[in-house]
């Protein structure tokens, strides 16, 4: 099976996109999002769905202007509409700071032009990475799911058609068609932790101990997604049915949350911050021992602080999530 065929396959299984869907696609310019929109241009008849493309200019690189003009062109060529964001460069940035504030880039635009659905370019390279770097950082299984093939964020559908592509054969694929593309300078800098885990740990993991550690380590993210789905569903249910909420403060009582199991529990307080916050990736595993500590102190009142300002109390038998003023 060729690429395209190997894609159509991937979206047509997953139900990464349907019949009327108008999918917005990010193009950087690189080989991934290059790729990923010739194949979606060829596919977007078969499977009847509207195509726009988005490229976000962050303003970091020497390169950028380079990369916005190459997609310009690409697209002018192939007839398909495509805007362009430019952001406030931010110095010191770290690349999870530049993908928050492109993805939001996207759901604006998404909006706007009243696309449904966002397509992303990740390969099953780019999801060995991510998770080989989450267990190095010392990731439980909320972690490991960490690139999934379909998700819904807010109200969008965001899929990544390529996630069981390996990266060599987008690159085959592109030589073969004689696509050109642009390569950005900043992958082979070794000061990221993700470039260093990219050029130097994977290939000496490839060669020394599994060849096939990427498709190995995507598999665990897809088996974990599996068994992160359903203790979520089932732990969003629990949690539901104990809380009680105000605009600013969810208070859980802690004769029922003890009765649960650790795994639930720790969950639970995951939820608990992810709906006052909308975000718990300032939450490490210490700070859910600094919680279980402050349940587990037999004083009868006690509080803990977390980032990004939530406070936990616990009183009256009953414990409290807030954000401090």
């Amino acid at each position: 099976m060729d690429l395209i065929g190997q894609v159509k396959s991937f979206i047509t299984k997953g139900a990464l996109i349907k019949r009327r869907d108008h999918v917005l696609l990010g193009v950087s310019g690189g080989p991934d999002s290059t790729a990923l929109l010739s194949i979606l241009e060829n596919l977007r008849n078969d499977l009847g769905f509207r195509l726009t493309v988005c490229h976000v200019n962050h303003g970091l690189r020497t390169t950028a202007l380079r990369d916005e003009i190459f997609v310009k062109k690409i697209c002018r060529d192939l007839g398909i509409k495509c805007l362009f964001v430019k952001l406030k460069p931010l110095k010191g940035s770290s690349e999870e700071t530049a993908r928050d504030k492109r993805l939001a880039a996207f759901f604006k635009i998404a909006h706007q032009q009243k696309a449904n659905t966002i397509a992303l370019a990740h390969t099953q390279d780019d999801l060995a990475e991510t998770v080989l770097m989450r267990i190095i950082r010392g990731s439980g299984l909320r972690g490991l799911p960490s690139i999934l093939p379909k998700r819904m964020m807010q109200g969008f559908s965001l899929i990544r058609p390529l996630l069981s592509v390996k990266r060599r054969n987008v690159l085959a694929y592109l030589n073969e068609k004689r696509i050109p593309y642009k390569i950005d300078p900043t992958n082979r800098q070794t000061k990221f932790l993700r470039n260093r885990i990219r050029l130097e740990l994977l290939p000496l993991l490839e060669r020394k101990y599994n060849s096939n550690i990427k498709e190995s380590l995507a598999n665990l993210s897809l088996i974990a997604a599996l068994d992160y789905e359903y203790l979520n569903s089932q732990t969003h249910k629990i949690f539901h049915s104990l809380k009680a909420r105000t605009k600013d403060k969810i208070i859980i009582p802690l004769k029922r949350i003890n009765k649960l199991p650790r795994s639930l529990q720790r969950m639970i307080f995951y939820q608990a911050i992810e709906a006052l916050k909308g975000d718990t990736r300032a939450i490490t595993h210490a700070h859910i021992l600094e919680i279980e500590g402050l349940i587990e102190n037999k004083t009868a009142q006690a509080r803990g602080h977390l980032p990004q300002g939530i406070l936990f109390q616990k009183e009256k038998g009953r414990l409290s999530v807030t954000l401090e003023k």
